[in-house]
């Protein structure tokens, strides 16, 4: 009876070692999920959102549609000479991964980003903290720039709701486009910076960018730029 008591306690306390080495590694990743889902983001200051948006200004490409046929034989291109950029950001439909764009539950005008679609030098933890961040529209921290004009985000609205390049071009005839972007979110030391930016310069002509920044000596230079649609 003894043996068969040792018996049966040595099991118990081997069953007990079995199931704490597999249910330790499932308790840890679940903690990991569920720290994952818990996102704190921390947004640029007006500052910050400035410096950042001029480095985009300064090293990306918003030229504006190409020129038409005729041009390059010799004639220059037509110049153009400033960008419109909304008075206000972009928000990001946050339940996306769950929700299509356009639902009820997801803001005007809002956009969509899949962090699992996203480069992976790309901290997922950061895209999270991006959407969690733009879930609503808000006033944007615009640079003082000479070739930037601000516009009012119903205006352009009721523009290019209505279909019409042409009229947005009748009434910025010297604008290269338009671009809209998010309030960008920094790292927990403030080193790193996302952002997301969409310019538009026709009904086929536009991107929507992801920036990852990074500063060192009080200044931000882009690390690296993830084009998440073209048209």
């Amino acid at each position: 009876m003894i043996r068969w008591r040792r018996v049966l306690f040595i099991a118990l306390v081997a069953g007990g070692i079995v199931a704490t080495a597999i249910l330790t590694p499932v308790a840890y990743f679940a903690y990991r999920a569920a720290a994952r889902a818990v996102v704190h983001p921390i947004p640029a200051t007006d500052v910050e959102q400035r410096d950042i948006l001029r480095v985009l200004l300064e090293t990306q490409e918003y030229s504006g549609v190409p020129p038409p046929p005729g041009y390059g034989g010799g004639e220059p291109a037509p110049k153009k000479k400033f960008l419109v950029f909304i008075d206000r950001t972009l928000a990001i439909c946050s339940e996306a991964e769950t929700v299509p764009a356009g639902d009820d539950r997801c803001p005007p005008w809002s956009r969509s980003l899949y962090p699992a679609e996203i480069d992976p030098n790309i901290p997922e933890r950061l895209v999270r903290e991006l959407m969690a961040g733009n879930r609503e529209a808000r006033v944007a921290a615009v640079p003082d720039l000479p070739a930037l004009v601000v516009a009012d985000q119903a205006e352009i609205r009721a523009v290019l709701d209505s279909g019409s390049w042409d009229a947005f071009y009748a009434r910025y005839p010297d604008s290269t486009g338009l671009l809209l972007t998010t309030r960008a979110v920094l790292s927990a030391d403030r080193s790193r910076a996302l952002i997301y930016a969409e310019y538009y310069c026709d009904g086929l002509c536009g991107t929507g960018t992801l920036h990852y920044l990074r500063r060192a000596g009080g200044s931000w230079t882009i690390e690296r730029n993830f084009r998440c649609w073209i048209s």
